[in-house]
Parts: C-alpha cells; structure tokens; sequence
C-alpha cells in the first residue's frame, strides 16, 4: 500500500494549475504532474522512461523550450523565467508557454533541475488580437488625420493670402486721420475678425505640421510640475485661481516630451476655461499599468452637452468665443501618433472628464 504522504504528494501535484517536472542529475525525468504530461503532449511514461534530452531533443521544433533547460544546466541559473512558444507532440497545436527553471545544489553538487510551466496560449492569443484591433484602429484614425491634415493645409492655403490682404489695407485705412469714428469702429471690427482668422490659419498650419513622435522615458511628476507652473500662469493670465489636485507616483511615461506636453497643456486649458467660479477646481491622476500610462483629467465646471460630445475633437468646433477649435483636436493626434487613445465623458452642469492613455513601447507596436 502507497504511504499516506505519498498520496498527499501525489494528489497535490496533480491538482496544481502549472505543469511541474523535476530532473535527476543523470538527466532522468523523476517526477512529473498530469499538468505537465497534458501540456508536453507525453505520456507519462514515456516521460519517465527515457532521459529528458533523447525525449525533447527529438523535437528540433522545439528548440526555444529547450534552451531553456540547457541555460540552466550550463549556467546554473536559478529561477529563470521565459516565454516560448511549444509544439504539442500529441495534437501538434503550438501554444506559448511561460517556463520557470531553476539549478538545484546540494553540498555544492547538482541535485537536479525543476521546471515549472504555465499555459499562457489564451492570454497571448487575446494580447495578439488586441493588438492587432488597436493596430486597426490606430491606422483608421492615422488616416483620417491625414485627411484632416490635408485639408487643413489647403485650408490654410486659401485663408491665409486673403487675410493678409484684407488686414493690411484695414490697418492702412485706421491710420489716416480723417476717418470718421463710425468707420473706424466698422474697420476695427474687421481688423479684429481678421486677427481671428490669422489665428485660425496659425493653428491650422501647426496642426497640419506636426513632427512625427520621437518617444523617450519621460517623468510623469515633472511634467506635471512643469504643466500646474502654466497652468498657474493661463489662470492669472485670465485673472482666476486654479486649484489643480494631483495624484501621481513614479510614473514614467513612453512619449515625445514636448509633444505629450502640448497634448496635455491644451486638454488642461480646456478644464479651466469651462470650469465654473471664480476658482477652476482640476484633478490630474496618473497611474502606470503593465499596457501604458492613464491620465486623467477631471474639471468641476458647466460640462458638456451630450449633443456636442460627438463634435469635441473635430477642427474648428468650438463654444468658446473667439477659439479657434483646435486645441483638443492636437491633443487627440497627438496622443494618436503616439497610438494611444483620448475620450472624453461629461454631466452637463456638473464636470468633465479627459481620459488618456499612452500605450508603453510594445503595446504601441514592438515585440510582446
């Protein structure tokens, strides 16, 4: 009869979620769990039967698995982690495996090697497919920004000469003397409104020459500090207070420094232009994922009818009197260059909320 220890030993093996075996210093496989024979595609006895190297070896599609063990045989590593990908011997599917090995010593000799193996094929199929849908998406919306370039540009182009033309005569005519003051404040107003359109011809042209993203390890506290220092100055600018509360650790974000500035300045510009009171409340929460970065940024003022929602990041839609409406519109590409993602959610009457999020290096397009 099996001594009761044993059994225990036995059943708890078997009932472990990851797939264990252990190898004598001979190279014999000397324990095995029914996880392990599943996901080998062994028989348990074969594994037992034969030397770990004249069993797997045979499997030359297997050669990353493999490495594994002869890495830590050759150079007694202990808890070494990978993921490799792996050939069912039975059923032939390849699945992605996660393999923690370690060097076993006993009185300086070795005792063995353990390897521990986890399936991780639904989780990488799944990070795959989410890759390959935000890829999708980020090349929808680099096309669309393309187009918006575009035309921003040709735009730009037809505003622009005709501004000009339209402001130099306007100033010329308000520096003669002899004018009547109800034609002046006729030419003021145009000299005005042709100020409004240079400034949307400067935006446009800004937008529409926008650099491609040069992504470096950027510190999230200070360029927070960097952000509340001028978002102090905008405010004083428009004689108001801003109160700016923010909630940020050792985040370090993967982005072009000067453009996820730009992005981030325009979306907290907004907060406090639309928050309400004489002092503009603003949140700011960065927290770092395994994915990316989320910031957050949320204002206490007259937030946005769902009726505009839609419209927010498109150019020149604005409420403001005198925007321009492109602010949030660089701020989305922005973000899209760096193939994130910005949202933004409202109560009307209540606040608003700007949702972004930096993808890190791989989620953004490396290797996983």
């Amino acid at each position: 009869m099996e001594p009761i220890g044993q059994v225990v030993v036995d059943n708890i093996m078997d009932s472990m979620p990851a797939g264990l075996m252990v190898i004598n210093p001979k190279g014999e496989v000397v324990v095995v769990n029914s996880k392990m024979v599943e996901i080998l595609g062994f028989s348990k006895e074969s594994l037992m039967e034969k030397s770990w190297g004249e069993l797997l070896f045979s499997q030359e599609r297997n050669s990353e698995f493999n490495q594994v063990i002869i890495d830590v045989i050759s150079q007694e590593l202990v808890n070494l982690k990978r993921c490799v990908p792996y050939v069912n011997a039975a059923n032939g599917r390849t699945l992605r495996l996660t393999v923690t090995s370690s060097y076993l010593t006993s009185g300086g000799e070795m005792a063995g090697v353990v390897v521990l193996i986890s399936d991780e094929t639904q989780e990488f199929i799944r990070n795959q497919r989410e890759k390959a849908l935000l890829s999708e998406n980020n090349q929808l919306h680099r096309e669309r920004a393309e187009g918006l370039r575009k035309l921003a540009m040709s735009v730009a182009h037809q505003i622009r000469n005709p501004a000009m033309t339209i402001g130099g005569f306007t100033n010329m005519l308000l520096r003669e003397k002899e004018i009547p003051q109800e034609v002046r404040t006729k030419l003021e107003v145009v000299m005005n409104e042709t100020r409004k359109l240079e400034g949307m011809v400067k935006a446009v042209t800004d937008f529409a020459a926008m650099p491609q993203a040069m992504r470096e390890v950027v510190s999230a506290p200070a360029l927070i500090e960097s952000l509340r220092l001028e978002l102090d100055s905008q405010a004083v600018a428009v004689d108001r207070e801003v109160a700016c509360s923010v909630e940020c650790g050792l985040v370090e974000i993967s982005a072009d420094p000067g453009m996820i500035k730009r992005a981030l300045d325009a979306v907290l510009l907004n907060a406090l232009e639309f928050s309400s009171g004489d002092k503009a409340k603003i949140s700011l929460k960065a927290h770092s994922g395994e994915d990316g970065v989320r910031i957050a940024i949320t204002d206490q003022g007259i937030g946005i009818p769902a009726a505009n929602l839609p419209y927010v990041f498109d150019p020149f839609f604005t409420t403001k009197p005198g925007g321009v409406g492109m602010g949030l519109t660089v701020a989305k590409r922005i973000v899209l260059e760096h193939q994130g993602e910005i949202t933004l959610e409202s109560e009307e009457g209540a606040w608003t909320r700007a949702a972004i999020f930096i993808p890190s290096i791989d989620r953004a397009g490396g290797e996983i």
